[in-house]
């Protein structure tokens, strides 16, 4: 089977190989292969760890002169970097600035 396609008055002609399937083709179902099979097995780790971690994140009601850095200080370890809880606090909670009012009730991370 011929096929002709015109581009700017050139005729180019491709001629199709009768079932013969080039490597190319080849790699690229093999890395499809690799990339779904990445895609199971994450969704399923994925799965088994949300299943064992259904626990509600612990929750903390701002009190007056309570600031971020406090709070994270009171609710991590010595070895923790403060800094880093502060900023997950944040992310957890959605809050585009380090600012805090008495009554908010924020998310705490869970331990790494």
């Amino acid at each position: 089977m011929v096929i002709e396609q015109m581009f700017g008055g050139a005729v180019m002609r491709y001629r199709r190989q009768g079932g013969k399937r080039r490597p190319q083709s080849r790699l690229v179902l093999l890395v499809g292969a690799f990339c779904l099979a990445l895609f199971v097995v994450g969704f399923a780790f994925a799965l088994h760890s949300s299943a064992a971690g259904d626990q509600p994140a612990p929750t903390y009601v701002v009190q007056p002169g309570d600031t971020l850095w406090s709070i994270a200080k009171a609710h991590s370890s010595l070895q923790d970097d403060i800094r880093l809880i502060v900023y997950r606090i944040q992310k957890l909670n959605g809050l585009a600035s380090p600012i805090i009012q008495p009554g908010q009730c924020l998310l705490l991370p869970s331990a790494p």
